[in-house]
């Protein structure tokens, strides 16, 4: 979730990226007057390795918040969630250093930003499940001198600095609840950052973001996408890695029960889509050849007393609809631990 960057100069490995600023990464060349668009949330997708498992989205333009704009519990539950949404991409620049660089970013308008990850691992006791994985964030418009600025503090700060894919990369350390957490910064061109939390990871993002790989990070023919509104603010698509399912505690196709997942071995993939601005209602959809998928999934997802009230039904053929009303301020924090842990971000409690 972190990623890296440094100062432009005619020598500096960064500068051929500068001049491909606005590049299309499916034709590996650039074009630096090309500005992205909400359109070009395909061709960041195109950034992500072939093996991502999970890819969320959110989309603006919106105004990056201060720290202190924190969701709170007393806020109207559909407030909460937007908002919680919201500073999610932020998160990582959010703990590193006690949040100390992100106060350049704030008042600036996110135009979208794109996160893929994989590998899910328990924590060692509590706390956010570890991953592989990089946020990206495309802003509005370039840093300009404030670039600089937060390169030059990140590098004084950073706990290693190095060239990666022609980049420079800061990599920081933080220490959550019992686990190390690496965290790799980058900005390669002037509105866009990446925070990864592993190194390879973001070498394939920055070597991808110039040479289009043979495969798109979940590819269009995932029978994901047919239940995918791309035009909502908030949406995200996992589709379940079988490789990776045996040390991944929130897979189902493990088929064993484990901290946050239910067992499945037919389970295909989850969607999930909100969109404050047209609809009080979250909506999960959870794929799945089993017969008896509504029974797993139901057993698993509906918890009295926690005020979290879904509408879960069968609304096709292999395919478990979740419709969660934002109404009720007493659900949300269950409906949000539910979300994070469906794509892989369960947090240990």
């Amino acid at each position: 979730m972190a990623a890296q960057s440094r100062p432009q100069s005619k020598s500096s490995p960064d500068s051929s990226l500068a001049r491909t600023q606005q590049g299309d990464p499916q034709r590996g060349s650039a074009d630096k007057d090309r500005p992205f668009s909400l359109d070009s949330i395909n061709d960041v997708l195109w950034w992500l390795p072939e093996d991502t498992e999970t890819v969320s989205v959110v989309r603006g333009p919106f105004k990056l918040d201060a720290l202190d704009s924190e969701p709170t519990d007393d806020m109207p539950g559909l407030e909460r969630v937007d908002l919680t949404l919201r500073m999610a991409p932020l998160g990582v620049l959010q703990i590193i250093k006690k949040g100390r660089f992100y106060k350049t970013l704030i008042g600036r308008n996110l135009l979208f930003s794109v996160e893929g990850s994989r590998k899910f691992r328990s924590p060692a006791n509590l706390g956010s499940m570890l991953y592989e994985g990089c946020q990206i964030i495309i802003l509005q418009q370039g840093l300009g001198p404030a670039r600089d600025t937060i390169v030059r503090e990140m590098t004084s700060n950073a706990k290693q600095v190095e060239v990666v894919a022609g980049q420079r990369v800061m990599a920081f350390e933080e220490k959550l609840e019992e686990d190390t957490w690496k965290f790799f910064v980058a900005i390669p061109v002037p509105n866009i950052l990446i925070f990864a939390t592993n190194q390879d990871f973001l070498t394939q993002v920055l070597k991808r973001m110039h040479q289009k790989g043979q495969k798109r990070a979940l590819p269009e023919d995932l029978p994901e996408w047919k239940h995918v509104k791309t035009g909502a603010k908030f949406w995200a698509v996992r589709h379940y890695d079988k490789d990776d399912a045996q040390e991944d505690p929130s897979s189902p196709l493990s088929g064993k029960q484990m901290a946050a997942n239910w067992p499945d071995t037919e389970a295909v993939g989850i969607v999930f889509n909100f969109d404050p601005n047209r609809s009080k209602a979250a909506t999960i959809k959870y794929l799945s050849q089993n017969t008896e998928a509504l029974k797993l999934f139901t057993k698993d997802h509906v918890q009295p007393g926690e005020g979290f009230k879904p509408v879960i039904r069968q609304s096709e053929a292999g395919v478990i609809e979740m419709v969660v009303s934002l109404d009720d301020p007493d659900g949300i924090p269950f409906f949000l631990l539910l979300l994070f842990s469906f794509l892989g971000h369960a947090i240990y409690i």
